[in-house]
């Protein structure tokens, strides 16, 4: 648990608020520890879980990558 808030709070740090896609992969990751933290865990939500994190985190990456290639 504590490698997961650990986890949590490096991507926080390097989350953009400005951007809207950022706050939205935050509130993935968000929902998907709080579902891992409780009782009940189901293996359908916690992949649908990685499924939407992946989904949000491709084009952020996606766009990242651009910019360290054309150097700004």
């Amino acid at each position: 648990m504590a490698r997961m808030v650990f986890v949590q709070s490096r991507i926080r740090l390097l989350t953009n608020p400005t951007e809207a896609d950022h706050p939205q992969r935050f509130a993935a990751l968000d929902r998907s520890i709080k579902r891992l933290q409780s009782e009940d865990v189901q293996e359908a939500e916690t992949e649908r879980d990685v499924e939407a994190i992946t989904a949000l985190s491709q084009p952020i990456l996606k766009r990242e990558w651009q910019r360290v290639k054309q150097g700004t």
